[in-house]
């Protein structure tokens, strides 16, 4: 009897982890789901924000003093498109509404769009950068 009891209670735990594993894989973030939040953040100019979804070197290169590559704020328009590179790069396509900074390249456009690179490293995807074509 107590090894039928034993038997069940393992069994229900290997039910209980494979559910969890599962659960765990199903439920890990995505591309996508950073590109969300760091557009959640740049629709108001929230630029700490955004750096949580960025590696350094895009820190660096992309963050200015009240823009990121020229631009204000920004906010998705229509669906991006993700365009995976191998397990460990995937682009992702955005038109963006926004304000340019009046150094801008871009100053005064109102929308446009880029690509988006973000890299998978130590079980964590991050913006590495905004590359042209």
């Amino acid at each position: 009897m107590k090894r039928k009891i034993v038997l069940m209670i393992a069994f229900a735990l290997c039910i209980i982890s494979l559910t969890v594993c599962q659960y765990v894989e199903d439920d890990a973030v995505k591309p996508m789901d950073i590109i969300e939040d760091f557009f959640l953040a740049f629709e108001v100019s929230d630029y700490q924000t955004m750096k949580k979804y960025c590696t350094e070197s895009c820190i660096d290169a992309y963050f200015h003093e009240g823009n990121v590559d020229g631009m204000v704020w920004a906010k998705l328009a229509g669906d991006a498109k993700e365009e995976p590179v191998d397990d460990h790069v995937t682009r992702v396509f955005v038109t963006v509404e926004m304000e340019t900074a009046e150094t801008s390249a871009l100053y005064p456009a109102a929308e446009t769009s880029f690509y988006i690179e973000l890299i998978y490293s130590n079980g964590l995807w991050l913006i590495n950068g905004f590359p042209t074509g």
